[in-house]
């Protein structure tokens, strides 16, 4: 068996801080509907603004910005977060700061 990859960073606003306006939809063999968001309230302070995948390694992954709103089924996406990326056994890929573009 191999072991899973893992995906982090954070999802930063305009002013580079980390926000919950934005999710990101990964798009790759993850369960349909899996988003990613920034951690914006955590007791762990080395945890705030930051989000972490674990992936199906060897695998092609990619993520588009969706709004944070209401409406779950619904939500359109809103531009290219990240990808394409192939993430290997074992490996972490830090996205780092993945800067929302308000439409």
């Amino acid at each position: 068996m191999r072991p899973a990859a893992t995906i982090t960073g954070s999802v930063v606003g305009p002013d580079g801080k980390p926000t919950s306006e934005f999710f990101i939809r990964v798009h790759g063999a993850v369960p349909p509907d899996t988003m990613l968001r920034s951690t914006v309230f955590s007791q762990d302070k080395s945890r705030l603004g930051r989000f972490e995948l674990k992936v199906a390694p060897e695998v092609e992954y990619s993520g588009s910005f969706v709004r944070n709103t209401g409406q779950m089924e619904t939500r359109p996406t809103v531009g290219k977060a990240f990808g394409p990326l192939t993430p290997k056994p074992g490996e972490t890929i830090d996205l780092g700061n993945i800067a929302s573009a308000r439409p």
